[in-house]
């Protein structure tokens, strides 16, 4: 193993802590379906990893929790191995049926994990990434400081990740886009994460720019 795989905090530490927690729950198969059958959303949860590390380390959480993050980002849309592809991957607008049926892969997710095992607060941060602050998410309602921190955090790189990617039938929005949008739901989404998700960002472009 390398030093930086064994660097606590680290994104290679945490990513290689979640394999093996994948590896010992037995979700290798869920993952490898993820990743041959559905490419798109298995590069949306890598990506959702990403940022959501990035995030976490940001605001300080503690050793613990950042692999906690990075282990629910990971498997957050296992649920969708279970959601018809033709729905899945619509080139269009979703029907009232459909849309329910895509909403589903919250509770699919949570079923999947909790039969494998998997520690309760990982379910618990899978299963509520599509809630809102002011109430409006889904699969509860959950509102305010009912949303812990890490699924909040989720949350933001979720619809930051999503609005970033090209599909067969949209194009990506720029990191400025994606900001604006985030920024523009003040009431269902942290602006302190989406504040500090920009700035890691822009950090990150710069270095890039600079050669670092």
């Amino acid at each position: 193993m390398s030093l930086i795989s064994q660097k606590a905090g680290s994104y290679e530490k945490c990513i290689e802590v979640a394999h093996q927690k994948i590896q010992d729950k037995k979700l290798d198969n869920y993952m490898n379906v993820l990743r041959s059958t559905f490419l798109i959303h298995y590069g949306h949860s890598v990506d959702v990893t990403r940022y959501s590390h990035m995030i976490g380390k940001a605001v300080g959480v503690s050793q613990k929790e950042l692999e906690d993050l990075v282990l629910a980002s990971l498997v957050h849309d296992i649920g969708k191995t279970c959601i018809p592809k033709v729905i899945l991957e619509k080139p269009g607008r979703l029907n009232d049926v459909e849309f329910k049926c895509i909403q589903g892969h919250t509770s699919i997710t949570k079923r999947i994990l909790e039969t494998a095992g998997v520690e309760e607060k990982i379910v618990d941060i899978a299963y509520s990434h599509h809630e809102k602050l002011s109430g409006v998410g889904y699969p509860r309602g959950l509102k305010g400081n009912e949303i812990d921190k890490l699924t909040q955090i989720v949350t933001v790189s979720d619809i930051y990740s999503a609005l970033r990617e090209q599909r067969a039938y949209k194009e990506g929005k720029t990191h400025e886009e994606a900001i604006s949008i985030l920024r523009s739901d003040a009431n269902g989404l942290n602006q302190e994460l989406v504040n500090i998700l920009d700035n890691e960002m822009q950090m990150k472009q710069l270095k890039r720019a600079s050669g670092f």
